[in-house]
């Protein structure tokens, strides 16, 4: 019985969809960690980011601006990663909302610092700006 349960088991794919936009979160992580209620109903795994920060790792700006330095292969470029938006149900006001992300420059490296130095020497095209997920 229990080789027939593994014959079953893992994952399958029975549809996939190209050229999506935009996602639906059903639950956002809450802004604080749950530490002592074992049985309430939340990601016990949601350590690293938590509310807002969630909801960016799902956004292509997110994945542009911790990426932007590193050379991409050429499928890369034709595959971005992430979504365009990311939809959420605030758990607060239950009202639904549309999360986009952009990337503003808000100011520039000082070129003479040895670690700027060193990125220019290894990556030809280092991004000097600094920048701010918005």
């Amino acid at each position: 019985m229990f080789d027939e349960y593994c014959q079953k088991s893992g994952v399958s794919i029975h549809k996939t969809v190209s050229d999506v936009e935009g996602i639906f979160l059903m639950k956002i992580r809450p802004e604080k960690i749950n530490f002592g209620d074992q049985f309430r109903m939340d990601d016990p795994y949601g350590r690293d980011l938590v509310g807002d920060g969630y909801i960016m790792i799902f956004l292509r700006s997110w994945h542009d601006y911790k990426n932007r330095n590193e050379v991409p292969e050429k499928k890369e470029r034709m595959n971005p990663k992430g979504f365009l938006y990311v939809e959420a149900i605030d758990p607060e006001d239950g009202q639904r909302y549309r999360y986009t992300g952009s990337v503003k420059v808000v100011g520039q490296k000082d070129r003479t610092a040895p670690a700027v130095q060193f990125n220019i020497k290894k990556y030809p095209n280092y991004d000097l700006n600094i920048l701010v997920l918005k």
